[in-house]
């Protein structure tokens, strides 16, 4: 399976639609989700700077191979009064079939909910107590979500190529490194 535009969009959108997310825009934006290549010190500043522009904490799939069928990790750009932090390493994890999803890291023993306002909402420790059948759990929601079958890309998304500026435009997964989708 080689990856597409439309398969990374597909894949974020699933997540915003198994967060609780809306999937049509909503009156005050707080999330935006991308994805692209690995991610290294570039990427870790191009997420960085993504976040402070749209002014939205970014959720980002990292793929390393676009043969791969998922990404190989997902990071969190979250914004801070003065910085954006790049929390490395995260997943996803639901407690059961029909609660929203959950995004935590492990390495840092913390978790992120969405609230009622749409802003992720930072918590000590983690979601539950069985961990890897929550994370496998909320893996089977995303690759069965209903939103990951569109045919085209969605109006509203653009690109940033590597220490370039954001453009409101699409580009080939090969020439990217991140595809925002709004």
């Amino acid at each position: 399976m080689t990856i597409t535009n439309v398969t990374l969009q597909n894949h974020m959108l699933s997540i915003r639609a198994e967060m609780g997310y809306p999937l049509t825009a909503p009156a005050c934006h707080t999330l935006s989700w991308s994805s692209g290549g690995p991610v290294d010190i570039q990427v870790g500043m191009d997420l960085a700077r993504l976040a402070q522009i749209r002014g939205r904490d970014v959720i980002y799939g990292a793929w390393h191979a676009l043969e791969h069928e998922r990404p190989s990790e997902y990071v969190l750009a979250l914004r801070q009064p003065h910085t954006v932090d790049i929390i490395r390493n995260c997943s996803f994890y639901t407690a059961k079939e029909t609660a929203p999803l959950v995004l935590m890291c492990e390495a840092r023993d913390e978790h992120y909910v969405l609230n009622d306002r749409l802003f992720l909402e930072r918590r000590p420790g983690m979601p539950g107590r069985r961990l890897e059948l929550g994370k496998r759990r909320a893996e089977e929601r995303i690759i069965h979500s209903p939103h990951a079958r569109l045919d085209e890309m969605l109006d509203g998304g653009g690109i940033m190529p590597r220490g370039g500026e954001y453009m409101p435009t699409y580009a080939e997964p090969s020439k990217t490194v991140v595809i925002q989708f709004s």
